[in-house]
C-alpha cells in the first residue's frame, strides 16, 4: 500500500500515493482515536454499575470527589445525603471556598441542611489528578479508619483517575475502590469536546505514571 506501484514513477504518481496514503492514515487514526472514546465513557459506566451494585446496602465509608468540573461536587453532597453515615472529602478546592461556603451552595438539596459537616473535609493543594490522588491517599492514612472509598468524578474523567489510583496505592493498602462516573451530555458539543481532549491526557498520564513507577523503583 505504501510502496511503488511502478518501478519508474512519476513525480505526479508519487505525490498522488503520497496524499492517498495519508489519508489512509488519518482515516485509521481517526478510527481509533474514536474507539478509544467510546471506550472511556463505556468503561465508566460499567464501574459505576458496579459501584451501584458493591454500595447498594452497604454505605462507603468516605466519599471522595475530584474537583475540575461542573456538577461534581454537587453530586457528591446528594451521596452524601444518601449515605449520612460517610465522610466526604473533597480534593482540589478553590482557595476562596470553605467547607460553609460549598454546603452554602448546595443547601437546595432537601434535607442536606441537617448533615454533620464534621464529616466535610477538604484539600486546597490539589492542582491536576495525580495530585488528586496523592491528596486522597494521604488523607486516607491520616485517618486510618476508612477502608469502602467511593471515588466521584466525570465519566470522562474515571478512566484517568483509577489509573492514577491502581499506580500510587501501595500493595497491602487496604482500601476498596468504587468509582462513580457522572454522566455526560452527549448532546452538548462541549461534552464531545472535552471527552476528545481527554483521550490525550490518558496517553500522557500513562506515560508519566511509567516514568513515576520507574522512579519509584
Amino acid at each position: 500500500m505504501f510502496n511503488k506501484k511502478y518501478i519508474f514513477e512519476t513525480k505526479k504518481t508519487r505525490n498522488r500515493r503520497i496524499v492517498i496514503n495519508l489519508g489512509i492514515l488519518a482515516s485509521l487514526g481517526f478510527f481509533v482515536y474514536t474507539v478509544f472514546a467510546i471506550y472511556i465513557l463505556y468503561f465508566a459506566a460499567n464501574l459505576r454499575e458496579s459501584a451501584e451494585k458493591n454500595l447498594f446496602k452497604n454505605s462507603p465509608d468516605v466519599i471522595v470527589v475530584l474537583t475540575g468540573d461542573g456538577g461534581r461536587i454537587p453530586f457528591a453532597f446528594k451521596l452524601l445525603k444518601k449515605h449520612p453515615g460517610s465522610h466526604l472529602f473533597i480534593t482540589g478546592v478553590y482557595t476562596k471556598n470553605s467547607i460553609q461556603t460549598l454546603v452554602k451552595k448546595n443547601l437546595s438539596i432537601e434535607g442536606f441542611d441537617v448533615l454533620d459537616q464534621n464529616k466535610i473535609e477538604i484539600d486546597y493543594l490539589a492542582t491536576n489528578t495525580v495530585e488528586n490522588v496523592l491528596s486522597t491517599i494521604r488523607f486516607l492514612k491520616q485517618k486510618n479508619e476508612f477502608n469502602k472509598i467511593l471515588v466521584v468524578s466525570s465519566d470522562y474523567h474515571i478512566l484517568r483517575v483509577k489509573m492514577a489510583f491502581d499506580k500510587l496505592t501501595k500493595a497491602g493498602d487496604p482500601y476498596i475502590y468504587n468509582y462513580w462516573g457522572i454522566e455526560s451530555q452527549l448532546d452538548d458539543f462541549r461534552s464531545f469536546k472535552i471527552i476528545s481532549k481527554e483521550v490525550f491526557k490518558i496517553v500522557k498520564a500513562w506515560g508519566f505514571l511509567i516514568l513515576w513507577e520507574s522512579e519509584a523503583s
